[in-house]
């Protein structure tokens, strides 16, 4: 049956054996092209979620969505399941050295009903997600027994130094193409494109560069590598942390050095607030601070375009704004926080005045509930309301 079997690295197809790398690398176009399917329900989830808890009950989201959203989810999940169904069973049958009907049947059946899972209920999805997540990477790591065979291919091994250094990688080992990640950095594909770059980065520096031996390139791969990663994981982070260190540093040195002079420090701490207050006037078209609620307006048009991070944010921010106004009123320095005046601040419409946001903390689980009642009461404390107008 090996003898009879041939190797077959197309993007769709259901004859043949596919080895390891190329499954990978059609994964990754793949997942490259799922994007453009995924966003517009992924962008309805995050906007039309009221809250936090709402987020993990997928089939009500997904019945709610606009017709066309549905529909477009659907026909990328009928895309996507064809196309990994067929490089699936192409890479059993390189594990297997012959093709097994009913594995190839079983574990197909699993990636389709995970393009899916969305359209299930929630613990349901979590459980397809988790069960489908452990098959997909035994068929991607599972060792071949066709391709498994082969001797070692330099142009197939991965490379580090292209998946950290992206377009600086390229432009050393004169692979030009890596200059897209200039584009696509700051977009869903940007990441994607990076493990395309490490996947294909052997066969890039291999063709475009002269190089005396293998020895000689695979030495220089792994200086690369081994330069790029320390870059990003150690020094480009330490930079950011000993900057953050510095200015959080300097500022509590100031504020110290400035003890004596409290006029001065009265002025920096007014203009941390008008700060504060003209990011507040982007989101509120005004606000009143009563004994017993913090009211905070915003246009009902543009709460209808918040997602729920930034409602929450939205939310966190009057409270804010709220304990700064009343410890100034009240000439305390500390006794008002976010803490304090969330479960008092409501986000109301300018224009009808209905309410749009609020924290209801359930008060028995927050005074004697265990940490686990406390967390889940933390995530339903959110609760947002879509204006009617």
């Amino acid at each position: 049956m090996i003898e009879e079997m041939r190797e077959n690295k197309a993007f769709v197809s259901f004859e043949g054996f596919i080895g390891r790398y190329d499954y990978f690398l059609n994964l990754v176009l793949l997942n490259m092209i799922s994007i453009l399917f995924t966003t517009p329900l992924t962008g309805y989830y995050l906007t039309g979620a009221d809250n936090l808890s709402s987020l993990f009950n997928f089939t009500s989201f997904f019945m709610q969505a606009p017709l066309g959203v549905r529909i477009w989810g659907i026909i990328g999940s009928i895309i996507i399941s064809y196309v990994i169904v067929s490089n699936v069973i192409r890479r059993l049958n390189d594990i297997n050295g012959e093709e097994n009907k009913c594995m190839n049947y079983g574990i197909s059946a699993i990636f389709i009903i995970l393009a899916f899972g969305y359209v299930f209920p929630s613990i349901l999805a979590l459980l397809i997600y988790l069960v489908g997540t452990i098959v997909a990477f035994w068929v991607l790591l599972k060792k071949g027994k066709i391709t498994g065979e082969r001797p070692y291919d330099y142009r197939k091994q991965f490379n580090w130094g292209a998946l950290f250094g992206t377009w600086i990688w390229g432009l050393i080992n004169k692979s030009y193409k890596t200059l897209w990640m200039l584009l696509l950095w700051c977009t869903p594909w940007g990441l994607l494109f990076a493990i395309y770059c490490g996947i294909k980065g052997n066969e890039w520096a291999g063709k475009n560069r002269d190089w005396d031996n293998l020895e000689q390139f695979n030495k220089s791969q792994e200086k690369q590598g081994i330069i790029f990663v320390v870059l990003n994981v150690i020094v480009v982070p330490a930079i950011i942390f000993a900057l953050t260190m510095t200015l959080v540093m300097g500022t509590v040195f100031y504020i110290t050095s400035n003890n004596g002079d409290t006029q001065k420090l009265d002025k920096t701490i007014e203009k941390l607030e008008t700060a504060m207050n003209s990011l507040g006037s982007i989101y509120f078209e005004g606000h009143e601070i009563t004994k017993d609620e913090n009211k905070y307006y915003v246009l009902s048009n543009d709460w209808r375009g918040y997602s729920f991070q930034e409602k929450k944010d939205i939310l966190d921010m009057a409270a804010s704004m709220a304990s700064t106004e009343r410890n100034k009123v009240e000439k305390q320095s500390a006794k008002y926080s976010k803490t304090t005046e969330l479960p008092r601040t409501k986000i109301y419409s300018q224009e009808t005045k209905e309410l749009l946001g609020e924290f209801i903390m359930d008060k028995k689980v927050q005074e004697n509930g265990s940490f686990k009642e406390y967390l889940s009461a933390s995530m339903k404390a959110y609760q947002f309301y879509k204006p009617t107008k």
